[in-house]
């Protein structure tokens, strides 16, 4: 379990009022929370839903309309780089999105930076245009609340930010994750935004979570959590897709429906037969 009253109340009394954080203090949280037993996502988990002044401060109208049918305005920019994090495709110019989008990106590299400091940054991909609406390549990022984001390599490879074709290694291969695959910086990648309290759905390859699935990362009501958000969809071999709820007090957003109680491992043995279990895909 992650919930531990001394680990929330040494971190909301150390970091909760800043944003940024200098880095030899969220580094000497992690060094903290591994004293205390806590793994590394566990950590993160505190760090990336830890109240803040920027994060509480109540945004100005800005999502409109549905993920796939929407528009942006006064938008947010995700810098091109950042602490942890590196923008990808920057002549599409789509690193736009909501307040709660931009800041649990940058929430999430930071901490992923200070959790794991020796790798690539975290790769961001499309987020919306300025104004949202529709894009070339995406049915969804149309509001502000959808982002792409590049799995973790073992090589620790970064690409080019300036290449405008994509994300350029799949990590799914013959329906079995390959061996380039960060397993472990995923997993935490993964459960810090699916338990950040923001963040809806992951859309992944199901080659992937059947991976996690198979490890067993369902025995904790995090892992659970964490599987739960995770959707398998096609073409999500080289990427993950991250869509979040519908901030509290955008009152112009319109809500997708709650997704299923449960791990969803069941389920994936049973997918080869759609018969029985009908077609789930058509919620991107």
């Amino acid at each position: 379990m992650c919930h531990h009253e001394s680990a929330e109340n040494y971190f909301l009394l150390r970091v909760g009022a800043h944003r940024s954080l200098e880095s030899t203090m969220l580094k000497t949280f992690f060094e903290w929370s591994r004293s205390q037993g806590f793994g590394a996502t566990c950590a993160l988990v505190f760090f990336v839903g830890a109240p803040s002044l920027a994060r509480s401060a109540e945004a100005p109208p800005q999502v409109e309309g549905f993920y796939t049918r929407g528009s942006l305005q006064s938008p947010s920019e995700l810098p091109e780089v950042g602490p942890g994090l590196l923008r990808l495709f920057l002549p599409r110019d789509r690193g736009f999105g909501s307040s709660s989008l931009v800041d649990l990106i940058e929430s999430v590299a930071e901490g992923l930076s200070s959790a794991y400091p020796v790798g690539e940054r975290l790769q961001v991909g499309d987020l919306s245009a300025e104004g949202g609406g529709k894009i070339t390549r995406h049915s969804s990022h149309q509001n502000g609340l959808d982002v792409d984001l590049r799995y973790f390599a073992k090589d620790h490879r970064e690409q080019d930010p300036q290449g405008v074709e994509g994300f350029d290694e799949a990590f799914v291969y013959q329906g079995k994750v390959t061996r380039n695959f960060d397993l472990e910086r995923n997993w935490a990648l993964l459960s810090s935004l699916a338990l950040s309290g923001k963040v809806q759905r992951i859309f992944v390859d199901e080659a992937i979570k059947r991976k996690y699935c198979a490890q067993k990362r369902y025995q904790t009501p995090e892992g659970r959590e964490t599987l739960r958000r995770l959707r398998p969809y096609p073409h999500h071999a080289d990427h993950l897709h991250a869509r979040l709820f519908c901030p509290s007090g955008q009152t112009q957003c319109e809500s997708q429906s709650e997704v299923p109680e449960g791990s969803g491992c069941s389920s994936l043995r049973l997918r080869a037969f759609p018969w029985v279990v009908g077609d789930s895909n058509l919620e991107h």
